[in-house]
């Protein structure tokens, strides 16, 4: 939570309404586990026994441990880059697996769901990536080469992380979304955000599946008005 460490009261108000959106975003997810899942448990308790998400999980934790110590302007500009990186890189293997499986017509309610949640992850990623920036213009001294490095070493990191989490959950058996596919596609997302921090890109990899950058959007969707649902956050 970089939210005491932030004084500009503008933002302080939006990180405390990301922050409500994070916990409706924790009960959608409850909903869809407890709707799909016999034994919910299981699910929740996956993070302790599971290997592959535990060493996502652990990778971008330790970055924000490191403001339980003595925090600097350096530990807080890597802070912000891994807020980035969870709000604009990490989600998105499970994010298109869900859209990869509506798209076939199956799964329609946790696609809908998946894209009120990512609507919200959007906003809060073009948040860091303002914050990233402005800190840039009012503080150039920071984006020296060992933070530089340290950032697109991350981002690698990440990177690679979302890829094997992509390719463990799907086991290359959803149709239109497979291991290559999977792998190009986090690595245009990697190149797209660190573009959007005025870095250069790793990979120069092509958006392999542009079908998800409408599929994911629910203002365009067509729909009878009699028939239609309100477009909003439903709890059980």
């Amino acid at each position: 939570n970089i939210n005491p460490y932030i004084t500009a009261p503008e933002i302080n108000a939006v990180l405390a309404r990301q922050a409500y959106e994070e916990a409706n975003h924790s009960k959608s997810y409850a909903v869809m586990v407890e709707a799909i899942c016999d034994n919910t448990d299981l699910i929740y308790e996956m993070e302790k026994h599971d290997e592959t998400l535990r060493e996502k999980n652990d990778f971008i934790s330790s970055i924000y441990e490191e403001l339980a110590g003595d925090v600097d302007d350096n530990k807080l500009l890597l802070a912000m880059v891994a807020n980035q990186i969870l709000e604009g890189v990490y989600f998105y293997s499970g994010f298109t697996a869900i859209y990869a499986l509506a798209r076939a017509g199956k799964m329609l309610g946790s696609a809908q769901m998946i894209r009120f949640i990512q609507r919200d992850e959007i906003t809060h990623l073009l948040l860091f990536q303002n914050m990233i920036n402005s800190v840039r213009k009012e503080r150039p001294d920071l984006f020296h080469d060992e933070n530089i490095n340290k950032i697109y070493d991350m981002f690698k990191k990440a990177g690679d992380l979302e890829i094997k989490w992509g390719k463990y959950i799907t086991q290359n058996q959803i149709m239109g979304f497979t291991d290559d596919i999977i792998e190009e596609y986090i690595h245009y997302l990697v190149d797209q955000r660190l573009s959007a921090i005025n870095l250069d890109k790793l990979y120069n990899a092509k958006h392999p599946i542009k079908w998800v950058d409408d599929f994911s959007k629910f203002n365009d969707q067509k729909s009878n008005f009699f028939e239609s649902k309100v477009t909003n956050y439903s709890k059980g």
